[in-house]
């Protein structure tokens, strides 16, 4: 059963082909009788007219009999790397910081020759040099460090070798983040979340979108595998210390509103969030065509990223459209050349399965007209 969310505007009137849609809904309600994920939803619009907001599947693995519905909440996982990005840029504008900052100055432990030179920006852009996710070199046993606290993740960011130079090369690093969190909390003299909550959330009136989600909106949040609810739990009792790269729960709609912010370059419903020439460096390329990223062993040169937003993906879409995708599975898309936005979530239980992320891309965009 597919149920519709709230539209404003027709597929003609938004200039995209109604048979898209209709062959988008094929597509997910085929994976989820295959299994391949557990729940779809999507978000497509045009300017800020919504034209096509659907859900299907399941809201939870252990209670088959609940279904994903308007109104229901998942992790966003990476995605929240984009609102550490916009938090940093807040305390940019009001001058607490600055992008070429040596981290050193927020956090003493990288005051050593191998690490000084490592700056606000470099974590932003995944360039410092610092332990990539595990398994980014495609290693089969990736190790990480048993960490208990933030000082231990502190410790292991800076011991052994770096990766690379800093600024030389992209390696995606969660890890980055989770530091820029603590940077957050140190220039901005209150902790992250609420930093987050405060200057960036409650703004853009992104009122669905959590760190710890309130009591009565939990029994709408959708899980798919027993590790999710611990992780869950974890986050609700404020033991969770590895935040900044991870962390949120959201709603497409919350996404979209994301998506506008940066499409209208910081404004939301009249209220000014971010100046336009802030959002215009956060999404412009940061690096120069000698920039190289292993990727996953995709080999890019040159590496084209923003700061803390991807902004290149290919394929049939617009030449920069700003992006992220989060573990677990759920993205957003900003095609400022089509004044277009895509979000869609598949809640799987699989690890990795390209069909449900990169076949509906292509699907999409394939709508426009």
């Amino acid at each position: 059963m597919i149920t519709e969310g709230k539209t404003d505007i027709t597929c003609r009137e938004a200039r995209y082909n109604p048979a898209t849609v209709a062959a988008l809904d094929d597509f997910f309600t085929r994976l989820i009788a295959e299994k391949k994920i557990q729940a779809a939803c999507y978000l497509l619009a045009r300017g800020n007219g919504i034209f096509a907001h659907k859900f299907m599947g399941g809201l939870r693995f252990d209670k088959p009999d609940l279904p994903f519905l308007p109104g229901s909440l998942r992790k966003i996982a990476s995605i929240t790397k984009v609102f550490t990005a916009l938090a940093v840029m807040r305390l940019a504008e009001d001058g607490l910081l600055y992008l070429e900052k040596p981290v050193a100055d927020f956090i003493p432990e990288f005051d050593t020759p191998l690490h000084r030179g490592i700056t606000v920006w470099h974590l932003l852009t995944h360039s410092a040099g610092l332990k990539a996710d595990p398994g980014y070199f495609l290693e089969p046993y990736p190790l990480w460090a048993d960490m208990k606290c933030l000082d231990d993740l502190i410790h292991f960011a800076v011991e052994g070798p770096l990766q690379s130079r800093p600024g030389a090369t992209w390696s995606y690093s969660s890890l980055g983040f989770v530091l820029l969190s603590v940077i957050i909390a140190r220039a901005g003299g209150m902790p992250y979340t609420e930093y987050v909550e405060r200057e960036i959330l409650k703004p853009s009136r992104l009122n669905d979108t959590h760190f710890r989600v309130p009591e009565d909106k939990i029994d709408r949040v959708c899980f798919t595998l027993e590790y999710e609810l611990k992780e869950f739990d974890r986050m609700q009792s404020g033991k969770t210390f590895f935040l900044g790269g991870s962390g949120l729960t959201s709603t497409p709609y919350d996404l979209f509103r994301l998506s506008r912010l940066l499409l209208q370059k910081g404004t939301l419903d009249g209220v000014r969030v971010l100046g336009r020439k802030t959002i215009e460096a956060l999404v412009r390329d940061q690096f120069n065509p000698a920039t190289t990223a292993y990727c996953w062993g995709m080999n890019l040169k040159p590496m084209e990223y923003g700061a803390g937003v991807s902004i290149s993906l290919g394929g049939i879409m617009s030449r920069f459209v700003y992006n992220h995708e989060g573990y677990g599975r759920c993205t957003f898309f900003a095609d400022p050349e089509e004044d277009f936005t895509a979000v869609f979530f598949v809640p799987t239980a699989t690890h990795w399965l390209p069909e449900i992320i990169e076949n509906p891309r292509y699907i999409i965009w394939s709508g426009i007209e």
